[in-house]
């Protein structure tokens, strides 16, 4: 009972960049935007996740973003122990085509495509062993 009172007592939380998911403005040229996190799943006494990982954001020109995500993976079985080492590394490039200004009816839309690569030992569960594309509008 008491769980879904401070439940229902909850206020909203806001968010913005990079939580937005319909974010496409990217970094201002010259910029940089530097975020540390830890990433993990905890399902019956087994766990897997990052810790630490950066998130690394440049602005390389005008409507241009170039995007770099790399850390440490940790992956602790019951039946193998517990393993660390490189996570896979993620590159991408944030693109906004159309641009607005809160004055203008249209949106601003962009595309944010990456690429995660298999740089994490799979064999040892600290990746997926293959490379994933992401093609989001």
């Amino acid at each position: 009972m008491a769980g879904l009172s401070l439940v229902l007592a909850a206020g909203s939380a806001n968010a913005g960049p990079p939580f937005e998911t319909d974010d496409p403005e990217p970094v201002e040229p010259g910029h940089w935007e530097v975020y540390g996190f830890t990433l993990g799943s905890f399902v019956h006494g087994e766990s897997a996740g990052l810790l630490p990982a950066t998130e690394l954001n440049y602005g390389a020109l005008e409507n241009l973003q170039l995007h770099l995500v790399a850390g440490a993976a940790f992956n602790s079985q019951s039946v193998t122990g517990t393993e660390f080492g490189f996570a896979d590394v993620t590159l991408g490039a944030k693109f906004r085509f159309i641009t607005a200004t809160e004055d203008d009816w249209w949106p601003q839309v962009g595309t944010f495509p990456m690429l995660s690569l298999r740089s994490g030992d799979v064999t040892r569960g600290l990746g997926t062993g293959r490379i994933h594309e992401f093609l989001p509008l």
